[in-house]
């Protein structure tokens, strides 16, 4: 058992991300991760980073990791940033299987198909991700590890919560039905709420969601072999998404997955196949205020497959691994029959690798580490249409044109890492890493054809075109971190720098045929998808003080900058320096904290997106867990206590008219918010 107060997972400058747990003992051990739990059912190991089951989406645990950030556009669409990278440069799985959403607008971002009440932990690699943690690890890599059907015992979970602003609700359960070598869990959970205000009273409409959820895990253990049989149902409907063009109105995906585990003689053999299949639909007309002759909705699907196999030893790791999507995104009115646009038509995204990592102790004081990854990416589209071809020159010169091009791609590329952790002395540790990461280009970034904002969730209010002949990205990536550790202080900062050569941003549509289009639909010019130079530069760090026995202090911090290298500009959508300080108070059954959030004012913006400026804010918190008796644990508490009316950088600008937020205007937060959270173990 750790010692109450010091529970806490935190990245310390360690090699492919070591695990750093206060005792009273000083530790160090491999993997360099932050992991932020699920609430605890005893106070006193409650971890310091810890997720709420009341949120909707689990995306939100991640602004507990130093370094990570949410891009908001909309309470269940939470789009992972890590260190400045956002969307699909950041790799995000789910007990194994990599998250590939439904919608071209990211309306299901990968971390939607969790759910807070399954989530025993959500993992984020603080430096450079290792090679293994996924195919595409250039922005960092977030992992979602699940409960699992436990043999030996039958157990279960009843979880309720509630949330005043928006009056919010969840509910769910599970059951753990378990034999020596057999078990059996299912889940069931359900998340409503209604649209929230601001602290300055100012209803952000919609922002409601409805959100369900529903699962089997089969698992059988026998000596050195584990075989699991994993089974999950989302079905999301009638969602605000207020910084984006359309709102949810369902998802529905299933999604299965099959996995095992062998342990051999000095080696272990791990494998896992998975599957997801999954629709949404999305329109403009049925949460926000419908415009004459705009009405607009889409269908998308979306069917994924994945394979993944590794043999590791103590010193070796060998692996391959796949994924292959398919999309299809069809726009149409309710207004008019005819209007028909096939935005995306039979699109096959396929990416495969093979990677092998090394690590030992070099000396007593020095590990190393080393991993190569060779991957190959292919992608391939069907025809598209529209229903003025034929009727509008420029419209049929762009469907012509993309039909008639060469759309099928494949690039071969590689990923290369190498880092050290030495121990300068008993209670410092050095870490140094140094990679080469790469990227091929999203489906939305080389197939979208016609100006649209299917631009996987960037909202900026923009209309882009993709751009069949864009080249991988390539990322020289330096991290450098220490990692100072007593028994009662710890504190790990890193610095960091990325070159990165063909990043893929929007830039100012130079083709005539594009842009009269674009003029023709939004009264604009449309930016296209294109490789530019790009930089991305900073630092961040976690900390924790156990001040005495019962008091203790922990806290984050974070900057980072991204900077176009070819132009004077900013990279877009970059979360601005922050901070975090918690003060806790710990008894036998109960604890209390009171936080602060501090946040910069976000100045050094992209011009080309037309992206405003935010201004700085601080807003508090306070929260207390109880534990009321061996099997009940009670948490409550009030968020921005203070009724602050303040707005992210990342939280997007509203899309919706006739609101009480200016078109444009950036989204505020949610005011004051008294949430309240019931676990019954039995």
């Amino acid at each position: 058992m750790q010692t109450p107060g010091f529970a806490i997972t935190l990245t310390a400058a360690l090699i492919a991300g070591s695990t750093l747990s206060l005792s009273t003992h000083a530790q160090i051990k491999r993997l360099e991760t932050v992991e932020v739990l699920a609430p605890q059912l005893d106070p006193g190991q409650a971890a310091v980073n810890e997720g709420k089951l009341s949120q909707p989406d689990l995306a939100q645990w991640l602004e507990q990791a130093p370094g990570a950030a949410v891009n908001r556009n909309g309470p269940v669409t939470g789009i992972a940033q890590v260190r400045g990278h956002y969307g699909d440069r950041v790799a995000v799985s789910i007990d194994g299987q990599q998250m590939v959403s439904a919608g071209p607008n990211a309306m299901d971002a990968p971390l939607s198909y969790a759910t807070p009440l399954l989530a025993q932990k959500l993992s984020l690699y603080r430096g450079i991700a290792p090679v293994s943690s996924a195919i595409d690890s250039l922005g960092g890599s977030v992992k979602v590890s699940s409960r699992r059907a436990e043999p030996g015992e039958n157990t279960g979970l009843l979880s309720v919560g509630g949330r005043s602003n928006n009056q919010a609700s969840n509910i769910g359960a599970l059951y753990n039905l378990a034999s020596t070598n057999y078990a059996a869990q299912i889940y069931a959970s359900a998340e409503q709420g209604d649209d929230y205000s601001s602290g300055a009273d100012q209803e952000i409409s919609p922002s409601a969601y409805d959100k369900k959820q529903a699962g089997l895990d089969l698992r059988r253990e026998s000596g050195a072999s584990e075989l699991g049989l994993a089974y999950n149902y989302v079905d999301t409907n009638d969602s605000g998404t207020p910084a984006l063009p359309m709102d949810i109105d369902y998802i529905e995906a299933s999604r299965l997955g099959f996995d095992g585990k062998q342990a051999l003689t000095n080696w272990e053999l791990s494998w896992q196949l998975s599957g997801m299949s999954a629709e949404h639909t999305m329109d403009n007309y049925q949460q926000r205020p419908a415009m004459p002759m705009m009405s607009r909705s889409t269908f998308a699907e979306s069917d994924s497959a994945g394979f993944q196999l590794q043999l590791q030893s103590e010193h070796w790791n060998f692996g391959v691994d796949a994924i292959q999507a398919e999309h299809s995104a069809t726009v149409t009115s309710p207004e008019n029959n005819m209007f028909k646009v096939v935005n995306f038509n039979d699109v096959e995204d396929q990416r495969i690798g093979a990677f092998v990592e090394y690590e030992r102790a070099m000396t007593q004081a020095s590990t190393l580490h080393m991993g190569i990854r060779a991957k190959q990416s292919s992608a391939d589209a069907g025809n598209v249409s529209h229903h003025m071809y034929g009727q509008n020159d420029a419209i049929t010169l762009l469907v012509d044109r993309f039909n008639n091009a060469e759309r099928s791609k494949n690039d071969v590329s590689y990923d290369a890492l190498v880092s050290t952790q030495h121990q300068l002395k008993q209670n410092l540790a050095l870490y140094l890493g140094l990679a080469l990461k790469t990227r091929a280009p999203s489906y939305q970034q080389r197939y979208l054809w016609i100006p649209m904002q299917a631009t996987g969730g960037l909202a900026d209010g923009k209309v882009y075109v993709g751009d069949l002949k864009l080249k991988h990205e390539k990322a020289a990536q330096f991290d450098l971190g220490l990692s100072y550790q007593t028994e009662r202080f710890s504190i790990s900062p890193h610095i960091f720098y990325q070159k990165i050569d063909n990043y893929i941003q929007g830039v100012a549509a130079s083709d005539m045929t594009v842009n009269m289009v674009a003029q023709m639909m939004t009264g604009g010019p449309a930016l296209q998808f294109a490789n530019v130079d790009a930089s991305l530069y900073g630092a961040d760090l976690s900390y924790v003080y156990q001040i005495t026995q019962r008091w203790s202090l922990d806290g984050i911090a974070a900057y980072v900058k991204g900077e176009r290298d070819d132009v004077d500009d900013y990279l877009y959508r970059i979360a601005p320096p922050s901070a975090t300080a918690n003060i806790n108070y710990q008894r036998a059954s109960w604890r209390a904290s009171v936080g602060a959030r501090a946040v910069a004012a976000q100045n050094d913006v992209s011009s080309i997106n037309d992206e405003p400026k935010t201004a700085g804010y601080a807003v508090f918190d306070m929260s207390l867990d109880v534990q009321l008796n061996a099997a009940l644990a009670l948490r409550l508490g009030l968020d921005n206590v203070f009724d602050k009316n303040y707005a992210k950088h990342l939280g997007g600008v509203n899309r919706v008219a006739q609101s009480d937020i200016a078109v444009g205007q950036r989204l505020p937060e949610q005011g004051r918010n008294a949430w309240l959270e019931l676990d019954w173990h039995f």
